[in-house]
């Protein structure tokens, strides 16, 4: 099977990783990867779609779609998703084209005003694909709910959340830090620090902390954005913030005894309260970013809060010291590996390209 894979580029997001880990998984099985990308980079792997507005790119992918012998191309995000349908239509021997969810696009709307204009084309378009698939089951619902993309033609995929950890379960007793303290309650904080992920809530929650138990508190930033100028200027009596600067494997620096927590609005699905599962440390996050229960099991791996209160978050962070993640989630871990997560990918590949075979021959 010859895989055409759309991404923005292979350098940084999540979309990013999450393809190179169905690449290598897909290659690795035997099939054939092409790698497209619309932001040109010094990789080798992958192919550049150029072009300086949206109509040039249709052009350009179209060119070189119909020059390659691909079985089905795989786009991921909104915008790659719509160049894939738009760039294939009319061909007279059209690949199966396979979109995918990343995030809830209707309440991204609310986020990000601009996204209205790909919300608008999506209803259009997406119901035209030959498959979906979906980073969570909420992103799934949306998915039929707003486009109207059958159920037939969808698959939730777990990401490969836990890729880049190399030992999951339990961590080792040696692992120390050296800003680790027991009688200090530790909260991590990995992501971007961007208005969308409200990085100053998690320091009215580790205040908020503070005034119920007496305890020092100290906030770790894993991460790097235009909020991190106000964090830095902001006053924040009794609790001391520590700003690490972006570290991909946070996981191996955080404090043992870490609260990771995610104050995000939005989440189509919460990578990092995976890793946080698989490295031991429990994680808290909001129960309103919908995405994130397909990341988190409540008493398990963490807690969730009832709503985006400061109070409903403390009181999740403090229940969630309780919270040593152990042996009984190994097989919900696996779920979230590269080859679990490339296996359920290929089988959707395979299954999306029948029945786009089949639809053909019947027209």
């Amino acid at each position: 099977m010859h895989v055409a894979i759309l991404v923005p580029s292979l350098h940084g997001g999540g979309a990013e990783f999450v393809a190179s880990q169905w690449g290598t998984y897909l290659r690795d099985k035997g099939d054939e990867v092409t790698f497209f990308t619309t932001h040109a980079n010094a990789n080798s792997q992958s192919e550049h779609v150029p072009g300086r507005w949206f109509g040039e790119r249709v052009l350009s992918l179209r060119s070189q779609v119909k020059k390659s012998k691909f079985d089905t191309i795989l786009a991921l995000g909104p915008y790659w998703n719509l160049l894939a349908i738009i760039s294939t239509r009319l061909l007279r021997h059209p690949p199966a084209v396979v979109i995918s969810g990343r995030t809830m696009e209707r309440a991204a709307r609310r986020v990000r005003n601009n996204k209205w204009i790909e919300i608008f084309l999506a209803k259009f378009w997406y119901r035209r694909a030959d498959g979906y698939i979906a980073i969570s089951h909420p992103t799934a619902a949306e998915a039929e709910a707003m486009f109207g993309i059958n159920a037939d033609r969808m698959w939730v995929i777990p990401n490969p959340a836990i890729a880049k950890i190399t030992s999951t379960l339990p961590r080792s007793s040696s692992q120390t830090s050296a800003i680790s303290a027991d009688v200090t309650l530790e909260i991590a904080v990995p992501g971007r620090l961007t208005s969308s992920k409200r990085p100053s809530l998690a320091v009215a929650v580790a205040q908020h902390c503070r005034e119920i138990t007496g305890r020092e508190t100290r906030v770790h930033f894993f991460g790097s954005g235009k909020a991190e100028a106000s964090l830095r200027a902001s006053t924040s009596p009794g609790i001391e913030i520590v700003f690490h600067g972006w570290i991909e494997r946070w996981f191996e620096v955080a404090p043992t005894n870490a609260i990771v927590l995610v104050t995000s609005q939005l989440e189509g699905f919460a990578n990092v309260l995976v890793e946080s599962a698989a490295a031991g440390f429990p994680s808290v996050a909001s129960s309103r970013a919908l995405g994130v229960c397909d990341a988190i099991i409540p008493g398990l791996t963490g807690q969730l809060a009832v709503s985006d209160s400061i109070e409903d978050y403390s009181r999740a962070v403090l229940a969630a010291e309780a919270i040593k993640p152990d042996e009984r989630i190994l097989p919900w871990l696996h779920r979230f590996s590269a080859e679990s997560s490339g296996m359920l990918l290929r089988e959707a590949l395979v299954e999306a390209k029948s029945s786009a075979s089949r639809q053909a021959s019947r027209s």
